[in-house]
């Protein structure tokens, strides 16, 4: 139902990136050609619109499952912050991406986890970071202590150098390469474009990463420490440790 009700003719929309030139006339005059019955919108080269939402409330969800336990902890920070983008990915990369990172090495290694997840998001209204995760019903709480306590060493700082230039290195290597084709253009500028977010130069993006600094890594804590976030637990026994998650956050959270 949910796709029958999203994947439709009204929600369609086209992003064309490259140098496509005096083209764009004959890509206009196809897309109406053979695309006539779709339901025809507005042109835009780019949208401005004031941020004015903001998310300021929390809560926890809490269910049962019989065979596995999954929690997904999310912090929100009201407005986009995109300037805070850079850092932010250099920040996860130390904490949760590649073979190496703390919280995936550390989980793979207590036999915890293989790969628990972490990532960020910036929309036109929040910056979110999130962790999560699905174990084994009795590994769900020491996994979810040792990601929040990682999580919490990094923001105070305690990363060696080996750690932030590794973490820097690969996410401008990673970056750099990404933007081969296209496509690639069109999926970078495509939410932004979409959502009505002022366009970041794929260029300029690259320079920011490379001058993050240790000490911009900080900058970050804000959102950790806004009391701003949403804790989902599913799973046998989520009720009843519900407030050993809450004190797992306010240990090393405060």
């Amino acid at each position: 139902d949910s796709y029958n009700a999203t994947q439709t003719h009204a929600n369609t929309k086209f992003i064309i990136s490259g140098a496509v030139g005096k083209d764009i006339a004959h890509i206009k005059a196809l897309l109406e050609e053979h695309l006539k019955d779709y339901r025809q919108g507005e042109e835009l080269e780019w949208l401005d619109r004031p941020l004015t939402s903001k998310l300021t409330r929390s809560s926890t969800i809490t269910t049962k499952l019989l065979s596995q336990a999954h929690f997904r902890l999310t912090f929100h920070l009201p407005e986009a912050h995109r300037d805070l983008l850079p850092a932010m990915r250099i920040f996860n990369t130390i904490y949760n991406v590649g073979s190496f990172s703390r919280y995936h090495h550390l989980a793979r290694r207590k036999g915890l986890s293989y790969h628990p997840y972490s990532g960020f998001e910036s929309s036109r209204d929040t910056l979110e970071f999130s962790l999560t995760d699905q174990t084994e019903p009795n590994k769900a709480l020491p996994l979810f202590e040792l990601g929040v306590r990682e999580l919490a060493k990094i923001i105070q700082g305690e990363f060696t150098d080996r750690e932030f230039e590794r973490a820097k290195g690969y996410v401008t290597g990673d970056f750099e390469s990404s933007f081969q084709k296209p496509s690639n253009f069109a999926g970078w500028y495509g939410y932004e474009f979409s959502a009505g977010i002022k366009l970041i130069n794929p260029a300029d993006y690259k320079a920011a990463l490379e001058a993050v600094q240790p000490d911009d890594l900080r900058q970050i804590a804000e959102i950790f420490t806004a009391n701003r976030w949403v804790l989902s637990l599913v799973g046998q026994q989520m009720k009843e440790d519900e407030p050993k998650y809450r004190a797992i956050l306010e240990k090393y959270l405060g």
